[in-house]
Protein backbone atom coordinates (compact mmCIF):
# COMPACT_ATOMS: atom_id res chain seq x y z
CA UNK A 1 0.00 0.00 0.00
CA UNK A 2 1.03 3.52 -0.87
CA UNK A 3 2.49 5.58 2.14
CA UNK A 4 0.22 7.68 3.38
CA UNK A 5 -3.03 6.85 1.48
CA UNK A 6 -6.28 5.00 3.63
CA UNK A 7 -9.17 3.38 2.52
CA UNK A 8 -11.55 6.17 4.12
CA UNK A 9 -10.02 8.58 2.04
CA UNK A 10 -9.70 6.56 -1.43
CA UNK A 11 -13.57 5.55 -0.59
CA UNK A 12 -14.67 9.56 -0.54
CA UNK A 13 -12.45 9.78 -3.52
CA UNK A 14 -14.40 7.50 -5.09
CA UNK A 15 -17.50 8.82 -4.13
CA UNK A 16 -16.53 12.37 -5.68
CA UNK A 17 -15.51 10.53 -9.16
CA UNK A 18 -18.66 8.38 -9.44
CA UNK A 19 -20.68 12.10 -8.82
CA UNK A 20 -17.73 13.95 -11.45
CA UNK A 21 -18.70 10.98 -13.64
CA UNK A 22 -22.59 11.28 -13.49
CA UNK A 23 -22.33 15.60 -13.70
CA UNK A 24 -20.30 15.34 -16.98
CA UNK A 25 -22.62 11.98 -18.86
CA UNK A 26 -25.57 14.75 -18.26
CA UNK A 27 -23.47 17.53 -19.57
CA UNK A 28 -22.49 15.14 -22.78
CA UNK A 29 -26.11 14.23 -23.27
CA UNK A 30 -27.25 18.41 -22.71
CA UNK A 31 -24.30 19.59 -25.38
CA UNK A 32 -25.52 16.46 -27.71
CA UNK A 33 -28.92 17.56 -27.58
CA UNK A 34 -27.80 21.39 -27.90
CA UNK A 35 -25.97 20.18 -31.30
CA UNK A 36 -28.83 18.60 -32.81
CA UNK A 37 -30.70 21.10 -32.21
CA UNK A 38 -28.48 23.83 -33.64
CA UNK A 39 -27.75 21.34 -36.75
CA UNK A 40 -31.27 20.92 -37.82
CA UNK A 41 -31.65 24.82 -37.25
CA UNK A 42 -28.77 25.10 -39.57
CA UNK A 43 -29.96 22.73 -41.97
CA UNK A 44 -33.44 24.38 -42.31
CA UNK A 45 -31.88 27.75 -42.37
CA UNK A 46 -30.09 25.83 -45.48
CA UNK A 47 -32.49 25.15 -47.40
CA UNK A 48 -34.71 28.77 -46.75
CA UNK A 49 -31.74 30.21 -48.20
CA UNK A 50 -31.70 28.56 -51.15
CA UNK A 51 -35.80 28.86 -51.76
CA UNK A 52 -35.15 32.75 -51.72
CA UNK A 53 -31.97 32.79 -53.56
CA UNK A 54 -34.66 31.22 -56.37
CA UNK A 55 -37.37 33.58 -55.71
CA UNK A 56 -34.44 36.02 -56.41
CA UNK A 57 -33.17 34.39 -59.57
CA UNK A 58 -36.63 34.08 -61.31
CA UNK A 59 -37.43 37.41 -60.04
CA UNK A 60 -33.84 38.92 -61.77
CA UNK A 61 -34.08 36.55 -65.06
CA UNK A 62 -37.65 35.88 -65.71
CA UNK A 63 -39.21 39.05 -68.39
CA UNK A 64 -42.20 37.98 -67.64
CA UNK A 65 -42.42 38.35 -63.95
CA UNK A 66 -39.95 41.11 -64.24
CA UNK A 67 -42.55 43.22 -66.22
CA UNK A 68 -45.81 41.82 -64.66
CA UNK A 69 -44.37 42.65 -61.21
CA UNK A 70 -42.98 46.55 -63.09
CA UNK A 71 -46.58 47.13 -64.37
CA UNK A 72 -48.39 46.50 -60.97
CA UNK A 73 -45.41 48.82 -58.81
CA UNK A 74 -44.62 45.97 -57.18
CA UNK A 75 -41.10 44.60 -58.34
CA UNK A 76 -39.18 46.71 -56.45
CA UNK A 77 -40.76 46.28 -52.98
CA UNK A 78 -40.30 42.17 -53.98
CA UNK A 79 -37.43 42.16 -54.76
CA UNK A 80 -36.10 44.05 -52.26
CA UNK A 81 -38.71 41.82 -49.44
CA UNK A 82 -36.35 39.03 -50.58
CA UNK A 83 -32.73 40.10 -50.56
CA UNK A 84 -33.84 41.17 -46.97
CA UNK A 85 -34.53 38.12 -46.12
CA UNK A 86 -31.58 36.42 -48.00
CA UNK A 87 -29.31 38.57 -46.07
CA UNK A 88 -31.18 37.84 -42.49
CA UNK A 89 -30.73 34.42 -43.50
CA UNK A 90 -27.21 34.36 -44.30
CA UNK A 91 -26.42 36.35 -41.04
CA UNK A 92 -28.54 33.23 -38.85
CA UNK A 93 -26.64 30.55 -41.14
CA UNK A 94 -23.22 32.64 -40.02
CA UNK A 95 -24.48 32.89 -36.26
CA UNK A 96 -25.68 28.83 -36.47
CA UNK A 97 -22.35 27.94 -37.64
CA UNK A 98 -20.45 29.44 -35.24
CA UNK A 99 -22.58 28.27 -32.09
CA UNK A 100 -22.55 25.13 -34.07
CA UNK A 101 -18.54 25.01 -33.66
CA UNK A 102 -18.64 26.36 -30.17
CA UNK A 103 -20.92 23.48 -28.54
CA UNK A 104 -19.20 20.84 -30.66
CA UNK A 105 -16.03 22.24 -28.94
CA UNK A 106 -17.50 22.01 -25.46
CA UNK A 107 -18.66 18.70 -26.15
CA UNK A 108 -15.23 17.39 -27.39
CA UNK A 109 -13.30 18.91 -23.96
CA UNK A 110 -16.65 17.33 -21.72
CA UNK A 111 -16.42 13.78 -23.22
CA UNK A 112 -12.49 14.00 -23.18
CA UNK A 113 -12.71 14.84 -19.27
CA UNK A 114 -15.48 12.05 -19.04
CA UNK A 115 -12.62 9.69 -20.71
CA UNK A 116 -10.16 10.30 -17.91
CA UNK A 117 -12.52 11.19 -14.91
CA UNK A 118 -13.15 7.05 -15.77
CA UNK A 119 -9.98 6.08 -16.79
CA UNK A 120 -8.76 7.34 -13.26
CA UNK A 121 -11.79 5.78 -11.54
CA UNK A 122 -11.27 2.61 -13.05
CA UNK A 123 -7.35 2.29 -11.81
CA UNK A 124 -8.62 3.74 -7.96
CA UNK A 125 -11.06 0.65 -7.89
CA UNK A 126 -8.39 -1.74 -9.18
CA UNK A 127 -5.99 -0.58 -6.57
CA UNK A 128 -8.93 -0.73 -3.94
CA UNK A 129 -9.43 -4.03 -5.00
CA UNK A 130 -5.43 -5.05 -4.01
CA UNK A 131 -5.15 -2.71 -1.51
CA UNK A 132 -8.50 -2.74 0.68
CA UNK A 133 -10.63 -5.94 2.01
CA UNK A 134 -13.11 -3.89 2.92
CA UNK A 135 -13.37 -2.46 -0.90
CA UNK A 136 -14.34 -5.81 -1.62
CA UNK A 137 -16.73 -6.42 0.55
CA UNK A 138 -18.88 -3.41 -0.56
CA UNK A 139 -18.37 -4.18 -4.28
CA UNK A 140 -20.09 -7.71 -3.16
CA UNK A 141 -22.56 -5.53 -1.54
CA UNK A 142 -22.96 -3.26 -4.70
CA UNK A 143 -23.15 -5.75 -7.12
CA UNK A 144 -26.25 -6.88 -4.95
CA UNK A 145 -27.76 -3.83 -5.41
CA UNK A 146 -27.24 -4.14 -8.75
CA UNK A 147 -29.24 -7.11 -9.06
CA UNK A 148 -32.28 -5.75 -6.91
CA UNK A 149 -32.46 -2.44 -8.93
CA UNK A 150 -32.18 -4.33 -12.02
CA UNK A 151 -35.20 -7.32 -10.91
CA UNK A 152 -37.14 -4.22 -10.10
CA UNK A 153 -36.66 -2.15 -13.04
CA UNK A 154 -37.45 -5.61 -15.14
CA UNK A 155 -40.64 -6.04 -12.87
CA UNK A 156 -41.69 -2.24 -13.66
CA UNK A 157 -41.26 -2.54 -17.09
CA UNK A 158 -43.56 -5.31 -17.64
CA UNK A 159 -45.97 -3.36 -15.14
CA UNK A 160 -45.95 -0.43 -17.67
CA UNK A 161 -46.19 -2.68 -20.89
CA UNK A 162 -49.31 -4.30 -19.00
CA UNK A 163 -51.01 -1.48 -18.45
CA UNK A 164 -50.60 -0.22 -21.82
CA UNK A 165 -52.29 -3.06 -23.34
CA UNK A 166 -55.02 -2.91 -20.83
CA UNK A 167 -55.20 1.17 -21.70
CA UNK A 168 -55.42 0.33 -25.70
CA UNK A 169 -57.95 -2.39 -25.15
CA UNK A 170 -60.05 0.16 -23.13
CA UNK A 171 -60.07 2.91 -25.32
CA UNK A 172 -61.10 0.84 -28.06
CA UNK A 173 -64.10 -0.49 -25.98
CA UNK A 174 -64.49 3.15 -25.23
CA UNK A 175 -64.67 4.61 -28.84
CA UNK A 176 -67.14 1.82 -29.71
CA UNK A 177 -69.91 2.13 -26.77
CA UNK A 178 -69.48 5.99 -28.07
CA UNK A 179 -70.57 5.20 -31.46
CA UNK A 180 -73.14 2.85 -30.09
CA UNK A 181 -74.25 6.43 -27.56
CA UNK A 182 -74.30 8.12 -30.93
CA UNK A 183 -77.33 5.36 -32.43
CA UNK A 184 -78.66 5.11 -29.53
CA UNK A 185 -79.81 9.18 -29.50
CA UNK A 186 -80.72 8.63 -33.13
CA UNK A 187 -82.97 5.70 -32.09
CA UNK A 188 -84.73 7.56 -29.86
CA UNK A 189 -85.15 10.59 -32.15
CA UNK A 190 -86.20 8.33 -35.30
CA UNK A 191 -88.46 5.97 -33.36
CA UNK A 192 -88.65 2.47 -34.96
CA UNK A 193 -85.69 2.36 -36.94
CA UNK A 194 -84.31 -0.55 -37.75
CA UNK A 195 -81.58 1.07 -39.49
CA UNK A 196 -80.31 2.14 -36.44
CA UNK A 197 -80.78 -0.24 -34.05
CA UNK A 198 -78.95 -2.71 -36.28
CA UNK A 199 -75.76 0.31 -36.19
CA UNK A 200 -76.24 0.22 -32.52
CA UNK A 201 -75.88 -3.33 -31.55
CA UNK A 202 -73.39 -3.89 -34.04
CA UNK A 203 -71.20 -0.97 -31.94
CA UNK A 204 -72.62 -2.52 -28.66
CA UNK A 205 -71.75 -6.48 -29.65
CA UNK A 206 -68.12 -5.21 -30.60
CA UNK A 207 -67.65 -3.23 -27.62
CA UNK A 208 -69.08 -6.36 -25.78
CA UNK A 209 -66.02 -8.42 -27.42
CA UNK A 210 -63.66 -5.73 -26.40
CA UNK A 211 -64.63 -5.64 -22.98
CA UNK A 212 -64.40 -9.52 -22.44
CA UNK A 213 -60.54 -9.26 -23.71
CA UNK A 214 -60.37 -6.42 -21.36
CA UNK A 215 -61.23 -8.24 -18.50
CA UNK A 216 -58.57 -11.27 -19.48
CA UNK A 217 -56.41 -8.23 -19.88
CA UNK A 218 -56.86 -6.83 -16.72
CA UNK A 219 -56.59 -10.11 -14.70
CA UNK A 220 -53.02 -10.00 -16.14
CA UNK A 221 -52.23 -6.36 -15.30
CA UNK A 222 -53.33 -7.43 -11.90
CA UNK A 223 -50.78 -10.01 -11.37
CA UNK A 224 -48.25 -7.95 -12.63
CA UNK A 225 -49.33 -5.14 -10.08
CA UNK A 226 -49.52 -7.69 -7.35
CA UNK A 227 -47.00 -5.40 -5.06
CA UNK A 228 -49.54 -2.65 -5.40
CA UNK A 229 -52.36 -2.55 -2.40
CA UNK A 230 -55.12 -1.61 -5.44
CA UNK A 231 -56.85 -4.38 -7.32
CA UNK A 232 -58.16 -2.56 -10.05
CA UNK A 233 -61.55 -3.95 -12.29
CA UNK A 234 -63.77 -2.01 -14.47
CA UNK A 235 -67.25 -2.74 -14.70
CA UNK A 236 -69.88 -2.79 -17.70
CA UNK A 237 -73.65 -3.05 -17.79
CA UNK A 238 -74.56 -6.28 -19.96
CA UNK A 239 -76.85 -6.47 -22.54
CA UNK A 240 -78.09 -9.91 -22.75
CA UNK A 241 -80.73 -11.84 -25.38
CA UNK A 242 -84.06 -10.33 -23.38
CA UNK A 243 -82.88 -6.87 -24.07
CA UNK A 244 -81.62 -7.36 -27.45
CA UNK A 245 -84.79 -9.43 -28.24
CA UNK A 246 -86.73 -6.57 -26.78
CA UNK A 247 -85.37 -3.53 -28.65
CA UNK A 248 -85.46 -5.23 -31.58
CA UNK A 249 -89.34 -7.06 -31.47
CA UNK A 250 -91.07 -4.14 -29.36
CA UNK A 251 -89.07 -1.55 -30.60
CA UNK A 252 -90.72 1.62 -28.09
CA UNK A 253 -89.45 4.90 -26.59
CA UNK A 254 -88.65 3.04 -23.13
CA UNK A 255 -86.87 0.44 -24.57
CA UNK A 256 -84.66 2.84 -26.42
CA UNK A 257 -84.14 4.63 -23.55
CA UNK A 258 -83.36 2.13 -21.14
CA UNK A 259 -80.86 0.66 -23.85
CA UNK A 260 -78.88 4.08 -24.06
CA UNK A 261 -78.92 4.05 -20.14
CA UNK A 262 -77.36 1.16 -20.21
CA UNK A 263 -74.78 2.79 -22.85
CA UNK A 264 -74.16 5.76 -21.04
CA UNK A 265 -73.08 4.31 -17.84
CA UNK A 266 -70.77 1.68 -19.51
CA UNK A 267 -69.20 5.07 -21.41
CA UNK A 268 -69.06 6.46 -17.55
CA UNK A 269 -67.55 3.33 -16.33
CA UNK A 270 -65.26 3.10 -18.67
CA UNK A 271 -63.76 6.66 -19.06
CA UNK A 272 -63.82 6.70 -14.91
CA UNK A 273 -61.11 3.34 -15.56
CA UNK A 274 -59.08 4.96 -17.87
CA UNK A 275 -58.42 8.16 -16.07
CA UNK A 276 -57.86 6.16 -12.89
CA UNK A 277 -55.18 3.75 -14.91
CA UNK A 278 -53.51 6.47 -16.81
CA UNK A 279 -52.70 7.88 -13.27
CA UNK A 280 -51.22 4.26 -12.55
CA UNK A 281 -49.24 4.67 -15.80
CA UNK A 282 -47.68 7.79 -15.15
CA UNK A 283 -46.65 6.88 -11.83
CA UNK A 284 -44.78 3.38 -13.32
CA UNK A 285 -42.63 5.55 -15.55
CA UNK A 286 -41.64 7.78 -12.14
CA UNK A 287 -40.70 4.54 -10.59
CA UNK A 288 -39.29 3.33 -13.52
CA UNK A 289 -36.98 6.74 -14.42
CA UNK A 290 -36.02 6.98 -10.89
CA UNK A 291 -34.59 2.95 -11.00
CA UNK A 292 -32.65 3.38 -13.83
CA UNK A 293 -30.87 6.54 -12.34
CA UNK A 294 -30.55 4.53 -9.28
CA UNK A 295 -28.86 1.42 -11.73
CA UNK A 296 -27.45 3.62 -13.11
CA UNK A 297 -24.89 5.68 -10.57
CA UNK A 298 -24.24 1.53 -9.68
CA UNK A 299 -22.92 1.07 -13.54
CA UNK A 300 -20.96 4.13 -14.34
CA UNK A 301 -17.98 1.82 -15.40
Amino acid sequence: MESGRNFNEDFNRINQMEADIEVLDKKVEDYTRIEEGIKNDFDLNVKKLADVELTLDELRNSKWKKFKTKITGKYDSLYEKNAKIRDDTQHEIDSLKYRLLDTRGRLKDVKKALEDTKKEYKQLREYMKREYSEFNAYEQKLEKEKQRLRSVLKEINEAIVAVEEVLSIAEAALDKFKSAKMWGFADLVFDDSMFCELFKYNDINSAESLVYSLNAAIARMNKELRDVNNIYDVYCQDFGFGIKFMDFVCDNFFIDWYALQRIEENVASIQSFIVQLSSVKENLYVSSNLTEKELKKTEII
